[in-house]
């Protein structure tokens, strides 16, 4: 099925084999992207010879005494070093033909490569060169050892790609696909490339959000017994404490149940039926665990959430990277999303300001989106003090308090 969709479709997919059952899920998924996409596939196996030729040289002094002959240490030399290349390129081949046979059987534009390397080195190389928009490899290569860390060679590969990086588990699952939300835009990035997978892969699409109010309670019971009477009374921990119940345990489930409906209606726009779910608790263990009792076949999340900051990805991305039960596709950002669109930033009166000041900070940058698309989806152009008013009432602040604490 050939994605018909308006987002940006995948137009050049890099698929690493290494002949592990990690590898072969994500090569199959690859092709059925490929297919919908219209997409061309650039199959790779790296080799690393270099490695192996030093291995034999540290382990000669060990050798039984007869091989420590000149002569007969020279012939192994010989004799190991176009064994180790010939043979590396012999199973390199035999991991790409069938593979690239089975692309162009099915009408997709396919090449392979072979290069000498260490693994990671080789595909961010290659993704860099070809100009590859995803990168799909195994979360674990032929020396997994189940112990549950993702493969050395993924999360280099997810650290430092700049495309979108597919880490792929087998089996393939038969479930949704799972996008997960916080309403950044580089998640309803991730929200348009679930669209376009689900229908891809014939399957549904589930959009979740999940908020933790857990977290923000445990920090106040640390201030509380860090801080002295004097210095609690100082900074009004009390008062700060009563605006935090009201505001997380009630307004923040507003706040991303808004998100949520959000993404939802933006799926629905690309011509996706979406489910929605809000999830309470910490969002890569929620939606790790969710994708596992949905059978879910792919999680999409994308790098970065609300605090992007120098981080080459984000925690919550790295972490359902690591732990999902499932394929996941951790999105890159567009390259001018860390940028404000023009025209698209809305001015705030002094007064709606101040009264945003007075949000908690680590909740401040989500109630700011929640109150700005409240004022879009009115159309309104600016945002004022009974904007900020109407959506603190809506999180479920009494007037008087809403008027004071929002």
């Amino acid at each position: 099925m050939a994605w018909s969709g308006t987002t940006v479709a995948f137009a050049r997919i890099l698929v690493a084999l290494d002949g592990s059952a990690d590898a072969s899920a994500g090569a199959a998924l690859a092709l059925a992207l490929a297919r919908a996409h219209r997409a061309q596939v650039f199959a790779c196996h790296a080799c690393d010879v270099a490695i192996h030729a030093a291995r034999f040289r540290e382990m000669e002094p060990g050798l039984p005494t007869d091989y420590q002959q000149n002569e007969t240490m020279r012939r192994l030399r010989e004799a190991h070093g176009p064994l180790m290349g010939e043979g590396f390129q012999s199973l390199a081949k035999g991991y790409l033909d069938g593979y690239l046979a089975e692309a162009r059987r099915r009408g997709i534009a396919a090449d392979g490569r072979v290069a000498e390397g260490r693994n990671y080195a080789v595909l961010l190389g290659l993704a860099r060169e070809l100009r590859a928009d995803l990168a799909v490899l195994g979360a674990h290569g032929l020396g997994a050892v189940g112990d549950g860390r993702l493969g050395s060679t993924a999360g280099r590969v997810l650290r430092g790609a700049a495309a979108d990086v597919l880490i792929a588990r087998a089996p393939n699952g038969a479930g949704p696909v799972l996008a997960g939300v916080d309403g950044s835009p580089e998640a309803l990035a991730a929200v348009d490339r679930a669209a376009s997978i689900a229908q891809a892969l014939g399957c549904p699409l589930q959009v979740a959000a999940a908020y933790d109010p857990d977290l923000h309670k445990a920090v106040f019971g640390a201030m509380a017994r860090s801080l002295s009477p004097e210095r609690q009374a100082q900074v009004g921990l009390s008062r700060q404490e009563a605006l935090h119940k009201t505001f997380i345990d009630d307004g923040l489930a507003k706040l991303y149940q808004g998100f949520l409906d959000q993404a939802a209606a933006r799926a629905a726009a690309l011509g996706a039926r979406p489910t929605a779910l809000l999830l309470r608790g910490k969002a890569y263990r929620v939606l790790t665990d969710h994708a596992g009792a949905i059978g879910a076949r792919l999680m999409v999340v994308g790098r970065f959430g609300h605090h992007r900051g120098t981080a080459d990805i984000g925690s919550n991305a790295e972490a359902a990277a690591h732990l999902a039960p499932c394929s996941v596709l951790v999105t890159a950002p567009a390259a001018d999303s860390a940028q404000p669109v023009e025209g698209s930033e809305l001015a705030w009166d002094a007064e709606a300001l101040a009264r945003l000041e007075r949000i908690p900070a680590f909740a401040r940058p989500m109630a700011k989106q929640g109150i700005e698309q409240h004022v879009r989806a009115r159309g309104g152009q600016r945002v004022t003090l009974e904007d900020v008013r109407e959506v603190g009432s809506r999180m479920g602040m009494s007037g008087q308090e809403a008027s004071r604490n929002v």
